[in-house]
C-alpha cells in the first residue's frame, strides 16, 4: 500500500496540467479498484455541463460522440 501510494505521489509531483493530473487520477483509481469503467468530469466555465475530460475503458469515439458533455438541466 505504501509503494503505491509513492507511486502516485511521484506521478502527481510530474504532472504540471490539469489534464496529467486527471491522467495520474484516473489511471491509479482505475489499478487501485480493478474497475473496468471509470471517467473524470470537471464542471464548465458556466456551471451547466459537466465535461470529461479523461477516462479508462470506454472506446475514445463513444465518449467524444455521446458523452464529452453532461448536461446538468433536465431542459
Amino acid at each position: 500500500r505504501i509503494k503505491r501510494l509513492q507511486n502516485i505521489t511521484g506521478s502527481f509531483s510530474e504532472a504540471l496540467t490539469v489534464q496529467q493530473v486527471c491522467d495520474v487520477t484516473i489511471k491509479s483509481t482505475h489499478q487501485a479498484l480493478n474497475a473496468t469503467y471509470g471517467t473524470i468530469t470537471m464542471l464548465n466555465s458556466e456551471r451547466s455541463e459537466l465535461e470529461i475530460k479523461c477516462f479508462s475503458g470506454y472506446d475514445p469515439e463513444y465518449i467524444k460522440s455521446t458523452w464529452k458533455t453532461i448536461p446538468l438541466s433536465l431542459k
